[in-house]
């Protein structure tokens, strides 16, 4: 009879085991799964901030080269040398206002151009710290998940 039961008692910790084991593997299949959405997720936000830069980046040459272009115009002045673009816009800017100061019928279009050149710059600058602070709260709201995750586990090992 005793045999009888520990054949029963030794089945029983193999089905018991077994289920234990089933159980941990699909703990380890969910979080790995968890892993792999948080990974395609990740690449997906990624993809679509390295886009939003490159057109940022597009959209801000264009308005340089723009402004160059409008200003050579209105003030006949020598062509826009894009490569060092800083010096010249500071250049170009002070011989335009030369120029601007010599014939005075320039002054308005000269004022709304560049009225219009700074207004744009700061649409282009509201979109990137835009663009930085969303990526500021995905990292906190990622933040707060973790903690939440870490807080119910706390919770689950403490009952």
């Amino acid at each position: 009879m005793e045999s009888g039961n520990g054949i029963l008692d030794s089945k029983i910790n193999f089905v018991f085991f077994f289920l234990c084991r089933c159980s941990y593997t699909s703990q380890v299949h969910s979080a790995f799964d968890k892993i792999q959405r948080q990974k395609d997720n990740n690449a997906k936000v990624s993809a679509d901030i390295i886009r939003s830069r490159k057109d940022v980046n597009a959209l801000e040459g264009v308005l340089h080269r723009t402004y160059a272009e409008l200003d050579a115009l209105l003030f006949k002045v020598r062509q826009p040398n894009f490569s060092a673009f800083a010096l010249f816009v500071r250049e170009e800017v002070a011989l335009s206002i030369q120029i601007a100061e010599e014939d005075r019928s320039m002054v308005p279009a000269y004022r709304c151009s560049l009225e219009l050149y700074e207004d744009s710059c700061g649409v282009l600058r509201a979109v990137e710290d835009a663009g930085k602070t969303k990526r500021k709260l995905m990292e906190v709201q990622q933040l707060v998940d973790q903690e939440r995750a870490r807080q119910q586990k706390k919770t689950k090992t403490a009952t």
